[in-house]
């Protein structure tokens, strides 16, 4: 049987802010990002990624987690800290995934 796969995120009123369950998504890899004290982006290659078919999900946990977002391109992608000022030291847990 084959079962249907996607994602699905809400925000804190409820509402639907992701839905990627129309299309199914494959699981590439994972890797780290570590952000020195007062970097506010980071490329990082990784094999497989296209800027049209991929996405990178922060798997890490925190206070400030929320504040940082990954951005796919062809071949990698650039992890940004997204306040004015720059990023305390921390090491992020990213996974990378295709859409199908």
């Amino acid at each position: 049987m084959v079962m249907p796969q996607g994602l699905q995120c809400w925000d804190s009123a409820g509402r639907i802010a992701v839905d990627l369950s129309d299309y199914a998504i494959r699981y590439i890899g994972s890797t780290s990002v570590t952000f020195a004290a007062g970097e506010t982006t980071k490329n990082v290659s990784f094999a497989g990624i296209t800027q049209d078919g991929s996405f990178i999900s922060i798997v890490s946990t925190g206070v400030t987690v929320n504040e940082y977002h990954c951005r796919a391109y062809n071949g990698g992608f650039t992890a940004y800290y997204l306040p004015a000022t720059g990023s305390p030291a921390i090491t992020l847990n990213v996974e990378v995934y295709n859409f199908q």
